[in-house]
């Protein structure tokens, strides 16, 4: 080996070693700034996962009064006049069947501004809410536009799905597949003079606009 490569070899050997001896120094030193910055990060990960702890998501809370439940949440105060606890109201167009798993009548006074606007009585509005299920029976896909189904209460108000307020159901839907969500309608009428709805909805379609189904037309209790 030529003196020449013997210096280089010896001068890259030495700056080597300074750079491991210094990286050292950087994480074990007590002021070292990587130790610093290494404790900080470990420190707010922790603060987080206390306030996460501590501090779960609200859940709605619940009281009873003269025998009627009142639940609030981020919409605002629900007074449940009448809840029908599990039931299977079904009706069906072509492979598709809808069925209603639970109903509720409620009287609902929005939190805020926000909501309000978004309800057919501003401040106070009367309020069905549909538990729902619906699944496509057959081996190709349908269309079923659950979302634009049509409400008429006895009361003789008419009124459409709140977009706002419900789940937003695909129209399409694949071969023996299901979809389970929430509709709910907002009325002007009073509660009370509320004892039924009839719900319209659109016949099944296949997936080249063809009718498969019949519309569907079904009478759901409020009592």
């Amino acid at each position: 080996m030529t003196k020449s490569r013997m210096l280089g070899s010896s001068l890259l050997i030495t700056i080597c070693l300074s750079t491991i001896a210094i990286l050292l120094l950087l994480f074990t030193s007590e002021n070292s700034p990587l130790k610093n910055i290494k404790e900080t990060l470990a420190k707010a990960s922790e603060e987080i996962t206390v306030v996460q702890a501590v501090e779960p998501p609200a859940e709605p809370a619940e009281v009873v009064q003269e025998g009627i439940r009142i639940k609030t949440d981020h919409l605002g105060v629900h007074d449940i006049l009448f809840e029908s606890g599990p039931i299977q109201l079904q009706a069906a167009s072509g492979p598709v069947t809808m069925t209603i798993q639970q109903t509720y009548l409620e009287r609902l006074t929005a939190e805020n501004k926000a909501v309000q606007k978004y309800l057919a009585g501003g401040s106070v509005s009367t309020v069905v809410v549909l538990d729902i299920q619906i699944t496509n029976n057959g081996n190709e896909p349908v269309l079923f536009k659950l979302n634009e189904a049509k409400f008429k209460a006895d009361s003789g108000e008419a009124a459409g799905v709140n977009p706002f307020l419900s789940t937003k159901f695909e129209q399409e839907l694949a071969p023996k597949a299901s979809q389970k969500g929430v509709l709910m309608i907002d009325f002007d009428s009073e509660a009370r003079a509320i004892a039924s709805v009839v719900m319209d909805v659109f016949p099944t379609y296949n997936t080249a606009y063809d009718e498969i189904g019949e519309a569907i037309e079904l009478t759901i209790p409020m009592y």
